[in-house]
């Protein structure tokens, strides 16, 4: 019988730190995308209304973002979202302006 070393264990340590690395790297990537669409459509009620995901959808991805980053979807990168929201408001008014 074979007595395992700590080499051993720290490679398997380091194989799943890769995994662990990738798959975070994947979530936080979703998360940032639901943030940007979250400001985009307009919010919560505006990403439902768009129908660009279910709401299933919205309410599990709203969840997973407090989880993630401790901070509703509203509240992150406000220095960020300000501007998108103001792009947003131009935009309807130039629409309703059309019409």
């Amino acid at each position: 019988m074979k007595i395992p070393m700590v080499s051993d264990y720290l490679e398997q340590s380091l194989a799943v730190q890769k995994v662990a690395k990738s798959f975070a790297g994947h979530q936080v990537q979703r998360m940032v995308g639901f943030w940007f669409l979250w400001h985009v459509f307009g919010g919560h009620d505006g990403l439902i209304e768009s129908a660009v995901l279910s709401r299933a959808s919205v309410y599990r991805q709203e969840v997973e973002f407090l989880v993630m980053f401790k901070k509703e979807v509203s509240d992150m990168w406000p220095h960020i979202s300000e501007p998108i929201a103001t792009e947003r408001r131009e935009a309807a008014e130039k629409e309703e302006s059309k019409k």
